[in-house]
């Protein structure tokens, strides 16, 4: 997929982030989905909120790193493309259907085949 600089791009809304050393996590709990990004990058993805261009997100990011056009289109460009590519970044807004509860979702379903394993013995590890 090609961005465009008047393009206006989407995050799930139920984005959460983890700090993790130099790097940032931010995870979308629906599908699930997540992506793992510098600092940098997290702060570029918090900036997509539905309503900014491309352009725009390339020119906060040139005022805060001094870097001319061209480059600023590179980083930024690259580091969206690869966030539409794995669907973490939407075209068009996010919808996450309200959960309807456990009845509607297994109403039709009839299991095949039941598993039990038992034993005495927990295979949890604790910490």
């Amino acid at each position: 997929m090609t961005i465009l600089s008047e393009q206006v791009l989407h995050a799930p809304p139920l984005c959460e982030e983890r700090v993790l050393g130099n790097f940032g996590l931010l995870f979308d709990p629906e599908p699930p989905n997540w992506i793992v990004t510098n600092q940098t990058g997290v702060e570029i993805l918090s900036w997509v909120d539905g309503e900014r261009k491309v352009s725009d997100l390339v020119n906060r990011y040139r005022a805060q790193t001094a870097k001319d056009w061209a480059e600023a289109w590179l980083d930024v460009s690259t580091l969206l493309n690869h966030a539409l590519r794995t669907d973490f970044l939407r075209t068009v807004p996010f919808e996450h259907p309200a959960y309807p509860g456990r009845g509607v979702l297994i109403e039709n379903h009839k299991p095949n085949e039941m598993w039990l394993h038992l034993t005495n013995r927990c295979n949890l590890s604790c910490a």
